[in-house]
């Protein structure tokens, strides 16, 4: 009987701690993403592992009420998939297209596009498993509260 009172304190100091937790990685992603949305990034930016990100994002879209603030959460969700292995310290962009056809041609253009191309065949694919975990989250909070 004592040790069921000591979980339930333990998980509930837990869950006190990740709610502390909540508005500095948020606040932390948000930047990122302001500062270089549109790019990929290395996932070791991250404020915390991508588990990690998703239990905030989870615990997050329970207590949140702000619709606004609920949309961008889903998005930073899914756009967790931005954020991959090995990107390194610079962010990636797509290639700037050349005007000329024959620069298009060019080695150094081609090697570039296609490392660029590698990255986003992971990034949609990471980002439909995203949509797909975030929808079934959604879906069991629904008999409680959405």
């Amino acid at each position: 009987m004592l040790g069921g009172g000591l979980k339930r304190r333990r998980t509930k100091t837990i869950a006190n701690d990740a709610a502390k937790l909540i508005p500095h990685v948020i606040g932390r992603y948000a930047e990122l993403m302001e500062k270089h949305g549109g790019t990929y990034m290395d996932e070791s930016w991250l404020p915390l592992d991508k588990p990690g990100m998703k239990t905030i994002l989870k615990l997050a879209l329970t207590i949140e009420k702000d619709e606004k603030n609920i949309d961008w959460l889903k998005a930073g969700w899914l756009l967790l998939a931005d954020f991959q292995p090995g990107i390194g310290e610079t962010p990636v962009t797509m290639p700037e297209l050349p005007e000329d056809f024959a620069e298009a041609r060019q080695p150094e253009f081609l090697k570039s596009f296609e490392e660029w191309s590698k990255i986003l065949d992971r990034v949609t694919a990471e980002m439909r498993r995203n949509e797909e975990e975030m929808e079934e989250f959604l879906r069991s909070l629904e008999p409680a509260s959405r």
